[in-house]
């Protein structure tokens, strides 16, 4: 039986975390931290939080990338074919300049984190995908964010169900 009272938190461990079905709920820049708000995060049977060692759902979660500094943020470019498969337009990536914590909070909430890698110690890269504001139910705009930070933390209380492969 499960500890109803008990708190997980996992350090500086992206790269045992698949943000495959990740959505974000809330985006918050507070003082030093990055903190998002995500559901459908799937903690890898690896983890060292993971009690299940099966892939699993996390209940709602909270990841801080603590005195998280944002280094980069390039809206992501895309190749357009018709039915031919003849290239009909391509837009390359744009490299996003002037772009402060408070507006990627208003990018990033509502949206996918459809993945997360660690570049080097200390440094991660965010992809992030917006959500159309016609239909509500595809992405429109992909942006790769890199950020600095000292360490990652993830907490969470509960467990949801397995993953299905």
């Amino acid at each position: 039986m499960m500890n109803a009272n008990k708190t997980y938190r996992s350090v500086d461990e992206i790269d045992r975390m698949d943000f495959k079905d990740c959505t974000i709920t809330d985006a918050h820049f507070d003082g030093d931290d990055i903190r998002l708000d995500l559901e459908a995060l799937i903690i890898r049977a690896n983890n060292s939080q993971n009690e299940n060692y099966t892939d699993s759902y996390a209940g709602e979660t909270r990841m801080r990338l603590e005195h998280g500094r944002i280094m980069e943020v390039v809206k992501e470019g895309y190749r357009y074919y018709n039915a031919d498969n003849e290239l009909i337009r391509e837009v390359p990536d744009e490299k996003v300049e002037g772009i402060g914590a408070e507006d990627l909070s208003s990018l990033f909430a509502g949206s996918y984190l459809a993945g997360a890698e660690v570049i080097e110690p200390g440094v991660c890269r965010l992809f992030v995908e917006t959500v159309s504001e016609e239909d509500h139910m595809t992405a429109s705009d992909s942006y790769r964010i890199q950020i600095a930070y000292e360490h990652a933390v993830f907490t969470w209380d509960r467990y949801l169900n397995r993953v299905q492969q």
